[in-house]
């Protein structure tokens, strides 16, 4: 678990919904260190299309969390 001010992220969640993106090939979900929020969720990707771009993965990523 990611400690991110207080708020509890997993990691391996995180990455099996932003593998149900079509054409994300692989993704690793990490934390890095921050002085205010003691942790931030940072995550690479690899793309199968270069026509996906970080505010579709943004949307999908809030809509699978939120339903929004």
């Amino acid at each position: 678990m990611i400690n991110v001010g207080g708020y509890k992220v997993n990691p391996q969640k995180s990455e099996d919904v932003l593998r149900n993106i079509i054409g994300v090939k692989d993704v690793r979900v990490f934390a890095k260190s921050n002085s205010v929020l003691g942790n931030i969720v940072c995550l690479e990707i690899v793309r199968l299309s270069k026509d996906l771009n970080e505010y579709q993965i943004r949307s999908y990523f809030k809509r699978s969390f939120t339903g929004v």
